[in-house]
């Protein structure tokens, strides 16, 4: 996780992907975003992660402790959530007892999970969010397919 800012964004993930021919499209990108979540939330910079995958950074439903994450994915499956009807949070982390999400009773079926596109922009309200504490968005990261 970096600390960055909308003045030094672009220039942190250009020095990260120099290599990269996409490099100066994605920084802009980025950047663009970290300014309207900066100007949004009125805050001067933010933690940014940028990560390839293959596997999924967090493959079970949770919440975030923040007031609020922006994610986006640029490449292959993106973020799955679930609606907050229907759902037993207290089938969440040690709630599942050691059983996958879609046997632990958290959610009736698969047919309740929602999917972002790649290109997706979201913001997660988390249980940070003042008067949030009991409600923040439920997500994962979708598993990855083969060769993405």
């Amino acid at each position: 996780m970096q600390s960055v800012t909308p003045n030094n964004a672009a220039d942190w993930i250009r020095n990260k992907l120099d290599e990269y021919a996409c490099a100066d499209a994605l920084a802009t990108d980025i950047a663009l975003i970290v300014d309207m979540f900066c100007c949004l939330f009125d805050v001067e910079e933010v933690g940014l992660r940028l990560t390839s995958l293959d596997s999924p950074m967090c493959p079970k439903f949770h919440v975030d402790h923040v007031p609020c994450r922006l994610v986006t994915t640029y490449v292959g499956s993106a973020t799955e959530w679930l609606e907050n009807k229907g759902i037993d949070r207290s089938k969440l982390g040690a709630g599942s007892l050691g059983k996958p999400d879609n046997l632990s009773g958290l959610y009736g079926g698969e047919t309740e999970i929602q999917t972002m596109k790649a290109g997706d922009v979201a913001l997660l309200k988390g249980s940070g969010w003042e008067g949030n504490e009991n409600s923040g968005l439920v997500h994962r990261s979708p598993a990855v397919g083969t060769n993405e």
